[in-house]
């Protein structure tokens, strides 16, 4: 018959760090792709490529026609060269460098978890 080697003591300390693992790897959750959420202003500007991290993708959908139609009421973006705003409780970053399409990120941390929102307006 064979010895273990180390005893009792390694092996509670392999089961303390094989039960820590599923929680790191629960909080690294992966990005989802949510498609599109839809055309505003009569078509004039597509919201595409929305994609969310710890958000449903409806939510995320809807956040960004949200953001669109209502945030020059409720917070400090008015146009695409607004590169930092606040809007319902999310740091947004707006990049409208491109002349194509303005991208948007939007990030709300809290304790346990980040949440984001991305996506583009063409």
């Amino acid at each position: 018959m064979r010895r273990l080697v180390g005893g009792p003591f390694f092996l509670s300390l392999g089961a303390v760090v094989a039960a820590a693992v599923p929680t790191s790897i629960a909080a690294a959750s992966g990005v989802k792709e949510c498609g599109n959420a839809g055309t505003l202003y009569r078509g004039e500007v597509r919201l595409t490529n929305v994609t969310s991290r710890n958000v449903v993708c409806s939510e995320a959908r809807r956040f960004a026609r949200s953001f669109h139609l209502k945030g020059g009421q409720e917070s400090d973006y008015t146009r695409s060269e607004d590169f930092y705003c606040t809007f319902r409780g999310y740091q947004c970053r707006n990049d409208g460098r491109s002349k194509k399409y303005t991208d948007h990120r939007c990030e709300k941390p809290s304790p346990t978890r980040t949440y984001v929102v991305r996506w583009q307006a063409r």
